[in-house]
């Protein structure tokens, strides 16, 4: 089985609802730097953003009729040479994050912003950022100038506002970049992305949803060879999984599952996904 190279020793036969069909699954270590999940998280965290948004747009109809004008695109910069040979990449980093947090700020109470997500990146050590953001206040024909300002008297540099075209694409050439980074943080511990509560508690539904498509059947130790070994749990068991992999002096990875509610059973927390 191959994978993810830092995966815990157990494999997990599941069966989808759907399709009423079992799986065999390896947990995976869910790190952004790790070459085989990075890149996994980020088709997920694209996959759910794009999911949460549609349900936003569902319930309010704020992109509707004028979707091309109520979704923009935003590109933040640094300023020039000059400004970054008197702030080094840290303090730029932090100069640049305190700048979005205020933007951001200033959309939602002259624009009347519902929705953003960003992503920054790197580039010769200096930050700048991706933003999405969605609502009705942005659709006007002025917010683009406004922004630019705006942005320019906040002290950075240049800004670039565009029309969306698909929402889809552009979260998940968002949460592309994700996976270049090392962790979710960057100098000092500033984030490396981000997104408005409300949008974030739409993304964690859309992960409650998904979870619930996998229920655990069998837990097995994985040998050597990386293939299924003895049965550490199934289903009848007594004991709860936690319990078992405890005794199997696995308790570190108790972690990996939870109860269903009301009860029934333990359901597998959707580890495809990291937060």
């Amino acid at each position: 089985m191959s994978g993810c190279p830092n995966s815990p020793s157990i494999v997990l036969e599941c069966l989808r609802h759907d399709s009423e069909e079992h799986y065999f699954l390896v947990p995976r270590c869910k790190s952004w730097s790790c070459p085989h999940c990075g890149p996994i998280n980020s088709r997920n965290l694209g996959r759910l953003a794009s999911e949460a948004i549609q349900s936003f747009i569902e319930e309010f109809g704020v992109l509707l009729p004028k979707q091309r004008y109520n979704s923009k695109s935003v590109t933040l910069t640094c300023p020039g040479e000059g400004w970054r040979g008197l702030h080094p990449p840290a303090e730029a980093a932090r100069l640049h994050a305190k700048a979005r947090k205020r933007l951001l700020d200033w959309l939602r109470k002259h624009y009347d912003l519902e929705e953003y997500f960003w992503v920054q990146e790197e580039r010769d050590g200096f930050p700048h950022t991706h933003l999405l953001i969605l609502g009705t206040g942005i659709a006007g024909k002025g917010i683009m100038k406004a922004i630019n300002d705006k942005w320019e008297c906040l002290g950075m540099g240049r800004s670039e506002v565009r029309l969306v075209k698909s929402l889809r694409g552009f979260c998940f050439y968002m949460s592309k970049y994700m996976s270049k980074a090392e962790s979710k943080v960057a100098h000092d511990g500033a984030h490396l992305w981000g997104m408005s509560k409300k949008l974030r508690s739409r993304v964690h539904e859309q992960k409650k949803i998904s979870s619930l498509e996998f229920e655990v059947v069998r837990v097995f130790r994985r040998n050597s060879e990386g293939t299924r070994g003895r049965v550490i749990w199934e289903q009848g068991e007594t004991r709860s999984i936690a319990e078992c992999l405890v005794d199997a002096n696995l308790e570190a990875l108790c972690d990996f599952f939870q109860d269903r509610q009301n009860g029934k059973g333990e359901q597998l927390l959707l580890w495809d996904d990291s937060f």
